[in-house]
């Protein structure tokens, strides 16, 4: 599976809604964003400047801010978003200590949070972790 995480657009723009798609395996587009049109099989790529977003795992979308989960890297970049999605650019990248390959994220009374994958230890009874991160 190539999409791994969609973001939905705000209510307000739900008649001409497109979803932001994470691709996560074709190396010919590694670090773009296919943006899906509500009509079957039409998509378009969204340029990303600021560097690949390799590893995109989790995506949420707040107004024009993009925020993406670089899974193996353990970060989360923050993108901006063009005027109709047709374009993004890295404002920064967010990191914590506490990442064990995060892959999703969610934001409750202004904070940000993201789950832990922990593909870095084997045992079947492995605790999972939410962390709140700082840089929002």
């Amino acid at each position: 599976m190539q999409c791994r995480a969609a973001a939905r657009r705000a209510p307000r723009a739900a008649a001409t809604a497109a979803l932001v798609l994470v691709r996560a395996a074709r190396r010919r587009h590694r670090g773009s964003r296919p943006r899906v049109r509500r009509r079957p099989g039409r998509r378009t790529l969204i340029p990303v400047q600021g560097g690949p977003l390799t590893n995109g795992d989790g995506l949420l979308r707040s107004g024009s801010t993009l925020l993406a989960v670089q899974n193996r890297l353990d970060r989360v970049a923050v993108l901006k978003l063009s005027r109709g999605d047709r374009s993004a650019t890295v404002r920064r990248t967010i990191t914590d200590p506490q990442f064990d390959v995060p892959t999703t994220l969610a934001i409750a009374k202004s904070l940000l949070f993201t789950v832990d994958a922990r593909f870095t230890t084997s045992a079947a009874d492995t605790a999972y972790d939410v962390v709140r991160v700082d840089g929002k």
